[in-house]
């Protein structure tokens, strides 16, 4: 099939790659769900045409609004949350350097 051109790894990477990022699960969550699949990760290139940082910050934004932590308890559990994603603990952190200072989630500039 294959051979055929009917069964791609590059288009089954790609498609999974999307969904994933649309689901909001970060790079090293996709990157062990093609390892999952059988596919090679070496082969998920399709994951650095994603600005990550504007992931991340989308899905905080869209389970916690533009709220900020109340606490260093909840604070920890928002990093947590984000780390099960599988967002990198230096997206996280990068992240949360800029909330104090972000007032629109859509200004967020994160590098």
């Amino acid at each position: 099939m294959s051979e055929d051109g009917l069964q791609s790894d590059e288009r089954c990477v790609d498609s999974l790659v999307r969904g994933r990022v649309a689901r909001g699960q970060g790079p090293q969550r996709i990157r062990q769900a093609l390892r999952d699949k059988g596919l090679s990760p070496g082969s998920a290139d399709a994951l650095a045409g994603y600005d990550w940082a504007a992931v991340i910050a989308e899905v905080y934004r869209r389970k916690y609004g533009a709220s900020q932590p109340a606490s260093p308890k909840e604070r920890a559990s928002r990093m947590r949350f984000l780390a099960q994603r599988g967002f990198s603990g230096e997206q996280i952190s990068a992240l949360f350097r800029r909330l104090p200072r972000a007032t629109e989630f859509e200004d967020l500039d994160i590098d």
